[in-house]
């Protein structure tokens, strides 16, 4: 299911990759609820949730109003509630709030000031079985960022020894610095990044209080936000990252294993999800110069799998025909489409996409789709277009979510419909030019002076930023 829940203007919403925003309840009275917690706005952090079967979400609910536009983060405890980390927007303070969990819904408790010295930023939240909250955090001192570290042993109502107290700082001075904090069956574990230069890890035992040494995951140069990591019911603690290159290594407790490399061209915002112990990595896989498509690998025998597309319903069309009204003929474009060659989508009788009225752009997918991304190299002057999906007996015109696009602008991102639980539910395979697939037809219903000429033409999804319940 695929359903749009909120709008956002932040492009911190989703935060950075190891930051958690779509959360389930996994027992009780509401097991199964999943919550969204999303930065809305400059200022405003909000959630909204959905029971079984996920087809209504209730409305947005606010939490906070005084929230800088940065990354913060957010976890459940046993009892469904909800904690928040943010940065303040006046003060740079690292704050939280609580959602306690009762009747059904939330109540938004007062604010708590985990530290008010140093700048604070990109803060990780965890929480122990016991309800110990551990948050992890980027603080800024004359020039310089640490990784720090605090927790709070009375469900976030104080933290450490308050608000000047800078927890324990985990890694030296660099450029940079991003981490996460994560739970496992005995050990807290932090994995970080520090000037862009090493991909670090350190961890203590849940019953003790020495740290261990930092261990270098990796080294080179290019690490910043975009890793993630994750522990697996069997305790193995996985980590993915991004360097140039994508990479994932994990740690029995006692060694690391080698460096797999999974995405040569690298990746954006990984995310690494356990299925029991099979570790699953998503990320945003560029396409050509102009589309990123989310993707995935998965380590289900030995090796990791080749990358595929996430959403068999976002990708290079499986099939794509022009039809010239003029010279009667049908003309396959399926690999043009997919390819990144510019100027190469046209009909060879006419050299346009469409011009003449009759002249049909044919789009199809084993699967129905809702979005589309056309690329022009020449744009059409003076035309129009209709759009139409076949019902199982006639083709039937509708205007897209976004509006009427007449094919006249160089790149488009039009919303054919505006989630996936919009889709028509009549809307029916059918065969054109050997293809049994959901077509979408674009016909020319008044003729152009300048025909379009086409680059690329997929139902790739403008997506920017993920986040994947753990």
């Amino acid at each position: 299911m695929h359903k749009k829940v909120a709008d956002t203007t932040s492009p911190n919403a989703l935060g950075i990759a190891p930051e958690k925003k779509l959360l389930r309840i996994e027992s009780g009275p509401y097991a199964g609820r999943r919550v969204a917690v999303v930065l809305t706005a400059a200022g405003e952090i909000k959630y909204t949730y959905s029971d079984a079967p996920k087809t209504v979400w209730a409305p947005l609910t606010t939490v906070v109003s005084d929230a800088a536009d940065h990354p913060f983060d957010c976890v459940l405890d046993e009892s469904g509630n909800i904690h928040v980390v943010y940065i303040e927007d006046a003060t740079s303070y690292l704050v939280a709030k609580k959602l306690t969990l009762a009747d059904g819904d939330w109540s938004v408790g007062s604010k708590v000031v985990i530290y008010s010295g140093d700048p604070s930023a990109n803060p990780s939240l965890a929480v122990e079985s016991g309800g110990t909250l551990w948050v992890s955090w980027t603080k800024e001192t004359d020039a310089s960022y640490y990784v720090n570290i605090k927790s709070s042993e009375n469900s976030g109502l104080s933290w450490g020894s308050g608000p000047s107290d800078a927890g324990q700082a985990l890694t030296a001075g660099g450029t940079s610095a991003y981490s996460k904090v994560l739970v496992g069956a005995i050990s807290l574990h932090v994995v970080y990044t520090l000037g862009n230069s090493e991909i670090s890890h350190r961890s203590k035992p849940l019953t003790g209080s020495t740290w261990s040494s930092a261990f270098n995951i990796a080294t080179g140069s290019g690490f910043d936000g975009d890793f993630d990591a994750s522990v697996s019911p069997g305790g193995m603690l996985g980590v993915v990252f991004d360097c140039g290159e994508l990479k994932y290594r994990e740690f029995d407790g006692s060694s690391w294993s080698a460096l797999v490399l999974l995405d040569a061209a690298g990746g954006d915002r990984p995310q690494l999800i356990f299925t029991g112990n099979v570790p699953t990595a998503v990320y945003l896989a560029a396409v050509g110069d102009d589309q990123v498509q989310l993707t995935y690998t998965i380590r289900k025998h030995g090796a990791f799998s080749a990358s595929a597309p996430l959403d068999m319903k976002a990708k290079a069309f499986d099939a794509a025909v022009l039809y010239s009204n003029v010279y009667s003929s049908y003309e396959n474009v399926t690999n043009q489409c997919a390819n990144p060659e510019t100027a190469d989508i046209y009909h060879s009788s006419s050299n346009v996409l469409a011009k003449a009225v009759g002249d049909v752009v044919y789009v199809g997918m084993t699967q129905p789709f809702r979005f589309l991304r056309i690329l022009l190299s020449v744009v059409g002057v003076g035309g129009a277009v209709v759009y139409a999906y076949w019902d199982g007996s006639a083709w039937r015109a509708f205007t897209p979510h976004d509006g009427n696009y007449h094919l006249d602008t160089s790149d488009k991102e039009l919303r054919l419909w505006e989630n996936y639980g919009a889709i028509p539910n009549d809307w029916q395979k059918r065969y054109v030019e050997e293809s049994l697939c959901y077509w979408l037809k674009i016909e020319t219903s008044s003729a152009f002076t300048t025909g379009p000429v086409g680059s690329r033409i997929t139902a790739i999804s403008d997506i920017n930023a993920l986040s994947v319940r753990r």
